[in-house]
């Protein structure tokens, strides 16, 4: 399994994503976009980025046939 990792700029005045956002549609659209399962999209926290990111490999290491 590969791994990609998107980052996502919006103005933070917009209120038509940030409502998406909230009502947990907008993972939703992207999972379902890229057909692939909800899971395998995490929201990363900004400002705790690294530690997500190290989270996230571990979570799904168990997935690579590497």
């Amino acid at each position: 399994m590969d791994t990609i990792y998107l980052k996502i700029k919006a103005k933070k005045t917009d209120g038509n994503l940030e409502e998406i956002r909230k009502e947990g549609l907008l993972f939703d659209t992207i999972s379902d976009v890229l057909d692939i399962d909800r899971n395998s999209v995490v929201e990363i926290d900004e400002s705790n980025y690294k530690k997500e990111v190290n989270n996230i490999i571990s979570r799904f290491s168990k997935y690579d046939k590497s």
